[in-house]
């Protein structure tokens, strides 16, 4: 048996986790375990709150930790290329790359050097979890449309301008889930993404998701720990 556990960004992402890809990776015995990224401790109230990238500091303490309390494991992690903290290792030189998926390998092999533990594999979704929505626009859609009543969504439009999902742009009123909130004002990242998410399927997103399908390959062609 092989375990993984996966350093999440937000309660989207731990669902997914749970839901979609935990299962697949199941069948294949890897068994995985997930938490949120933690954001502050109320050290009076014992309180742990979770969710959202702050700064690198935070993350590298997390991971640090995760990785030395239990060398029978791998670590990996699942957080968004929008928006992540201007910190991480190898941010500038990735802000000069010319696509997402560029710019995501390039932070990852950052994190690599980093932490330098075989390990540790590093995931930054490019450039955020409804990317991989727009797999299969109609899905979005039919699903979207039982739930909010859009007559006509210009999803199909946006898709068809990139030559893959992961290439929507991270601009902060076109990123993926801004063009789907945009024609539904109602959609809800957690329900509303992740049971589109499960509508797709895994394979979906994988066809259309190369930097998404290379993550999930290297999970399912890791080798027990010895």
């Amino acid at each position: 048996m092989i375990r993984v556990h996966i350093l999440v960004e937000g309660d989207t992402e731990e669902s997914f986790v749970n839901r979609i890809l935990a299962p697949h990776f199941a069948r294949t015995n890897i068994v995985t375990t997930v938490n949120r990224v933690t954001t502050k401790t109320d050290y009076r109230s014992g309180r742990v709150y979770r969710g959202g990238l702050s700064t690198f500091g935070k993350v590298e303490n997390e991971l640090t930790k995760l990785l030395n309390e239990d060398d029978s494991r791998y670590v990996t992690t699942m957080f968004d290329l929008y928006a992540i903290p201007n910190d991480f290792p190898h941010y500038s030189i990735a802000m000069n790359e010319q696509n997402g998926s560029a710019k995501a390998i390039t932070i990852e092999r950052g994190l690599i050097s980093h932490f330098d533990n075989r390990r540790f594999i590093p995931y930054i979704q490019t450039h955020e979890f409804e990317s991989l929505l727009f797999s299969d626009v109609n899905r979005i859609d039919d699903c979207l449309n039982i739930l909010h009543e859009v007559s006509n969504s210009n999803l199909q439009q946006v898709r068809d301008e990139f030559n893959t999902p992961e290439d929507i742009n991270d601009n902060p009123d076109t990123a993926p889930s801004k063009r789907i909130k945009n024609m539904y004002e109602g959609y809800d990242k957690v329900t509303d993404g992740v049971m589109i998410a499960e509508d797709i399927g895994i394979e979906g997103m994988r066809n259309e998701c190369q930097h998404f399908n290379d993550w999930v390959t290297e999970i399912e062609n890791l080798k027990p720990i010895s």
